[in-house]
């Protein structure tokens, strides 16, 4: 049976697009240097049927910070501030993490329930310290012909610590 994993996920942006479509209901501008290319990585992790339990709150300029904020919200995901928030003009409800005033992580999508909300964050926060990381990185790309030579690289090789076996469902 799968278990709950970190994915990472690249995209080389279209020439024309200066700002990051990462967060669902929201434009944020890439933490990336203007001058590198317009390129990001982000992480999402999903459960064991595939489905996305979180995704992090911003883009990183390359696979090695991006894993480096894995790293970080498994240390500090037991004690992050929970903050639920409700769209008074849709009514749905999101989700995110905070540790030391900063987003650590935040909800794929929206939820149509208050209880919803709450149990996809539950789930989220449980499979956080034992979810395996992906070796791969799934790149999306949405130009017509892209540039590939302008994808993110580590700037250092990193390892994915050893995946535990994980028997909850998601």
């Amino acid at each position: 049976m799968a278990q709950p994993r970190f994915l990472f996920v690249a995209r080389a942006r279209a020439r024309s697009d200066s700002w990051s479509r990462w967060q669902a209901g929201s434009r944020q501008p890439s933490p990336a240097d203007p001058g590198r290319a317009s390129a990001w990585v982000a992480w999402r992790l999903v459960g064991a049927n595939n489905r996305e339990l979180g995704r992090s709150p911003v883009t990183y300029i390359d696979l090695t910070d991006c894993s480096e904020s894995v790293a970080a919200l498994r240390r500090s995901v037991a004690g992050a501030q929970v903050v639920v928030v409700v769209d008074p003009s849709t009514g749905c409800w999101f989700w995110r993490l905070d540790s030391g005033g900063q987003p650590i992580a935040a909800a794929g999508r929206s939820y149509q329930r208050q209880r919803e909300c709450l149990y996809s964050l539950e789930q989220f926060q449980h499979a956080v310290p034992t979810a395996a990381i992906a070796v791969q990185t799934v790149i999306d790309v949405r130009d017509p012909e892209p540039p590939l030579d302008r994808l993110p690289r580590p700037r250092r090789s990193v390892e994915a610590p050893v995946a535990h076996d994980f028997g909850g469902a998601s």
